[in-house]
């Protein structure tokens, strides 16, 4: 759980550095995956498990933690600077073509909120940890030093 916090709280504030500007999604994304990766490998040590589906669940479980995290920052985020849920609307309104952009961007603004990212923050990156998860899992796996290997 450790692994999951670090990686849910790196992952939001390495985007906001200005020393990585163009590489920030990618060192985030990195640290993501990392941090699953490494839960596995935490797990699969301290336990001597090492059959695929146990590995996956811990990863998934990694993987969720850091998404509540995550959610969490988000959500203060949006409460506290309601301009980023602003930019998020512009960005919409751009892609939408000129006779539906009232109806949808009055849609919009009643859905997004605080509340609405936090929630769909946990399920895209529980979601995306979970893919994540599969990959490590097999890797982890494979890489075993442990006598119990099955």
């Amino acid at each position: 759980m450790t692994v999951g916090a670090v990686a849910g709280i790196l992952t939001p504030v390495i985007p906001a550095l200005p020393i990585l500007n163009q590489y920030a999604q990618i060192v985030s994304i990195s640290v993501f995956v990392g941090g699953i990766y490494y839960g596995i490998r935490i797990f699969r040590d301290k336990s001597g498990i090492n059959v695929y589906g146990k590995l996956l669940a811990a990863g998934v479980k990694t993987a969720f933690f850091a998404s509540v995290i995550i959610a969490f920052i988000t959500y203060m985020t949006a409460k506290l600077n309601p301009s980023v849920t602003d930019v998020y609307l512009q960005a919409v309104s751009q892609q939408l073509p000129p006779d539906l952009n009232e109806t949808y961007m009055d849609m919009f603004r009643k859905i997004i909120s605080p509340v609405f990212l936090a929630a769909s923050t946990i399920v895209s990156y529980t979601l995306a940890g979970s893919l994540a998860a599969l990959l490590c899992a097999v890797v982890a796996k494979n890489t075993s030093s442990s006598p119990k290997s099955q």
